[in-house]
């Protein structure tokens, strides 16, 4: 059932130091399968690890999303009204952001979150 996670598999994470390559071998199969836009191959790469650096281009081309800046306009919009007006929500928001994200070893950016669902929220 678990083949593909089983320790004659490679994994990104766990294998590095005792195969340097892999890193890089990795990097160039995901930016390949990136440039191609096939998201079958990228699902199969990303099952034994995604180097940090790739990680947020390999999952937005894996749900298909494109960001563009009319995208990143209007979210800049949204956090500029969010510094103008507080609701009664958006301490709701960060309370939520407060106790999923409560370690920071696993996730720095919590200002960064908080602030981004309050401002999609409205």
């Amino acid at each position: 059932i678990f083949a593909e996670v089983a320790g004659v598999q490679r994994q990104l994470g766990f294998d590095d130091e005792l195969r340097p390559h892999l890193v890089e071998n990795r990097t160039r199969q995901l930016q390949r399968a990136v440039e191609l836009g096939y998201v079958p191959l990228l699902r199969q790469l990303a099952k034994r690890g995604i180097p940090q650096s790739l990680r947020p281009l390999v999952w937005r081309t894996m749900l298909g999303i494109n960001v563009g800046e009319p995208e990143e306009q209007y979210l800049e919009g949204l956090h500029q009204a969010l510094r103008k007006w507080e609701l009664v929500t958006d301490e709701l928001y960060r309370l939520d952001v407060t106790i999923t994200s409560s370690d920071d070893n696993y996730f720095v950016f919590e200002d960064m979150l908080a602030d981004t669902m309050s401002a999609l929220s409205r």
